[in-house]
């Protein structure tokens, strides 16, 4: 897999959000930092997950890439074409290449539009050559639905179908990457299962990349190659998802881990790191690390200088006290 070229590349993304509130008589503006300095490689082929609690900075993040969300500063390089200096027809034909697929299936459809109505539109808009495989049948095929699902509207189809059919929109445009938003979160364990299978094979099929959003860190480790830990809109850790979740060195991935009895740190390697109290507002963040207020290793370094992303045994870690110095 580390043979294989970047295909999408983050650099620095920025994003915050002014917000208006009032204060006795007053109306005050807030500075939020939704996505603060983010950057990874995702490579052709790649699937690669990004976690971390709700507050993170995944879903704000997932808008910026194909600009869906105007980012602050920062490049997204798609296949070695500078995305945020693309405007008009330029910008439409590269979103072509990166299509999202959000969790809520049936806010993502239009309740009036039948699915092969919603499918057939996807496909007029993709104008691609003519391929049996991108017709409305097809698409359906694809995602292992009867052909017959055309004729049905949104509401008549189970929450599995409508995230297949969401899926096949998405395919009709004939992406090089799929970036998906918690897209199983909302189905049941057999359904998850389903779907989780369904883009495997497209994965393999379709030779695409992937983009997996997610907090379930059981259904991350099945799906993904790499895995990057998002905590306040920085990324704390990265690297292969088997190496992480085994001996990771940031104490937040420790103590998200530490939630899944599955996939808990080896013992002898971690000393015990648990989540206390809540996410810090990003209105106003933690001086140093973020993380500092909820870690139990936390020193004066911490709260006074926040640590940079660095290369540690072929992964990366923004840790002042990696988990690793105490082996």
């Amino acid at each position: 897999m580390s043979s294989k070229r970047p295909i999408l590349v983050v650099e620095d993304l920025r994003k915050r959000f002014e917000i208006v509130r009032r204060q006795g008589f007053r109306l005050k503006t807030f500075s939020l930092a939704a996505v603060d300095g983010v950057s990874f490689e995702l490579r052709a082929g790649e699937s690669l997950g990004l976690v971390g609690e709700s507050g993170s900075g995944k879903s704000t993040l997932a808008l910026c890439l194909p600009r869906l969300i105007e980012p602050d500063s920062g490049r997204v390089w798609l296949d070695g074409e500078d995305l945020t200096a693309l405007s008009g027809p330029y910008l439409r034909q590269a979103r072509r290449r990166m299509q999202l697929v959000f969790q809520d299936s049936a806010g993502a459809l239009n309740p009036r539009l039948r699915v092969g109505d919603a499918l057939s539109q996807a496909v007029t808009l993709a104008d691609g050559p003519v391929d049996a495989r991108y017709s409305v049948a097809g698409l359906l095929e694809s995602v292992g639905l009867a052909p017959s699902m055309a004729r049905r509207y949104p509401h008549e189809l189970s929450g599995g179908q409508r995230q297949r059919v969401t899926i096949a929109r998405a395919l009709a445009a004939r992406p090089e990457i799929l970036i998906l938003d918690e897209p199983v979160s909302a189905l049941d364990v057999s359904l998850r299962g389903q779907i989780l299978e369904l883009l495997r094979r497209l994965r393999s099929e379709l030779g695409l990349s992937l983009i997996f959003i997610g907090h379930d860190l059981g259904v991350i480790e099945q799906v993904v190659d790499r895995v990057a830990v998002l905590y306040l809109g920085r990324v704390v850790e990265t690297g292969k998802v088997a190496d992480t979740f085994a001996r990771p060195f940031h104490p937040y991935t420790e103590a998200l881990l530490a939630a899944v009895p599955p996939l808990r740190p080896d013992p002898e390697f971690l000393r015990a790191q648990t989540l206390t109290g809540e996410v810090p507002s990003p209105e106003n963040p933690p001086s140093g690390c973020h993380f500092h207020p909820r870690c139990s290793r936390s020193t004066e370094l911490c709260r006074s200088r926040g640590p940079c992303l660095v290369e540690l045994d072929g992964r990366k870690h923004a840790c002042h006290h990696p988990l690793s110095s105490t082996a």
